[in-house]
This record gives structure tokens, sequence and C-alpha cells, in this order.
């Protein structure tokens, strides 16, 4: 069995599907899905809007064109440096997703989707229908509402800013009124998801409700693990965190046949 814990604010996470399915073909295993409310380097490695993109201040220089403060200039150059990687990293994830950049930066609260994800677990579908549900899910917060938001049909009252948010305060169960009737950030929203892919909902609701609390505490089990990103595997007790060591976890998995992959 191999754990996956992943995020519904996270495109690393939704990156994996394909991957994860290609390992399913090779070997008979066992996903353990562990949802993630946030977690640390990830919310650290947000792509920052244009305009917040750090600068070196041209004030640390002195008239003689002499730096007169070089930690100060070292630092600036350094957060420039990383939030010119993170640009570039996210737009490359959202090429590969088939998103738009800004798009890519909505910030949910994926409280409900999360919950959602635990109780697919308690009526055990088939290993296909997760992989479907976290999909959907992506599909309609990245790429659906995106356009709704955009649309010019009258009744669509939305807008980005609603949508895209840089710096999100902690995910909390009482979250401001959500976007959309069918807006994934409710139990609603997630329980015609299920529907919509054959999962039983029957109980849904008072499920939700009972084990909100109970996933802020499965988290903290997480990252005290060593859980620092989504996404991120727990093979026995050792945690890989990213999707980069999906090649390694793979030849692990197959009897560590032949040189590791590198």
């Amino acid at each position: 069995m191999m754990r996956v814990c992943i995020s519904f604010n996270s495109l690393p996470s939704w990156l994996i599907l394909d991957p994860l399915q290609r390992m399913l073909e090779q070997m008979d295993l066992r996903l353990d899905w562990q949802p993630l409310l946030d977690a640390p380097i990830h919310l650290a490695e947000t792509a920052p809007s244009p305009d917040k993109t750090p600068r070196v201040d041209k004030d640390a220089y002195d008239k003689h064109g002499s730096e007169s403060d070089p930690l100060a200039t070292y630092k600036a150059r350094r957060a420039r440096a990383r939030a010119d990687f993170l640009s570039r990293e996210h737009e490359r994830i959202c090429d590969r997703l088939g998103i738009d950049y800004e798009a890519g930066r909505r910030r949910i609260n994926p409280l409900h989707l999360s919950l959602g994800l635990l109780w697919m677990k308690t009526v055990n579908p088939a290993q296909q229908t997760y992989f479907d549900y976290c999909r959907a899910a992506w599909q309609q917060l990245f790429v659906e509402d995106i356009a709704s938001v955009n649309s010019p049909e009258p009744g669509v009252i939305n807008s980005p800013e609603r949508l895209i948010i840089n710096s999100p305060e902690r995910f909390v169960i009482n979250s401001p009124e959500p976007a959309f009737i069918n807006s994934l950030e409710t139990n609603k929203g997630v329980e015609i998801l299920l529907r919509d892919l054959g999962v039983p909902t029957t109980g849904f609701a008072a499920f939700a409700k009972s084990e909100a609390r109970g996933l802020e505490v499965n988290q903290s089990r997480l990252l005290e693990s060593g859980v620092l990103r989504a996404p991120a595997f727990i093979v026995g007790d050792e945690v890989f965190n990213g999707r980069q060591h999906l090649p390694l976890i793979t030849w692990m998995l197959q009897g560590k046949i032949g040189l590791p992959p590198v």
C-alpha cells in the first residue's frame, strides 16, 4: 500500500494523476488517499503576482554606485531570483495542464473536497473513481469556474477577485459564502460531484459535519511524520515529498530490480 497525500490547492497534485495510473498498470498496488488542507512548502511556493515580484532596492547603492548594504542587496536579489523561478515553474505547470496562468493561482478552501475524498474511502468505490473525482474537481476549479467568471451571460455575479486569492487565511470550517451554487467549496457542491460519479451519498452530510475537525488532526499527524508538501507519498516508514520521486518509488515497489532511476 502507498499513501498518497494531495491538496486541492496544489497544481502539482493534479500532475501526478497520469503517472500514478501508469504505475498501477505495472503493479498490483492499493492507494490510500490522504487529503491535505495545506502544506508549509506548498504555501511558500505559490507563484507571485507579476506586480508583486521583489525588486532589487536601488537605495542599496550609494551615489558612487557601490553597495551601501551588501547583505540587503544580496537578499533582495535572492528573493527576486526565487520569485522568477516560481513564476517560470508555475507557468510550465499551467502549460502542461492547459490552464491559464492567473487561473492557476486561484486559492480555495479545500475542506469540503477533502471531506469528499475521505467519504469515498468509507464506501470503497473502484480505484478509478478516485482519479475521476480529483480530475473533475480540478477541472471545475481551475477551468470551468474561471470560464463562468469571464462569461458575459447575465446572472453570473462573480468576479475574479473572489476566485483568485494570493494570501489565503488558514482554512476554516465556517468559510465565506461561496461563489457558485454548486461550488466545490461547499458540502452540497461536493455531494453533487460524488453523485455524478456514481458514488453513494446517503449519510455524507452527517459524515462531513462529524469529520471536519478530525481532518485537521489527521493533517497534523501527516506533517509530524515528515509530509511537507503536496503531493507526497508514504511507503512504509519512508516519506517522499514531491512528484519527482515517483520513478524511484516505482523502482522500489517493483523489487529494486536493476539500477535505481536518477
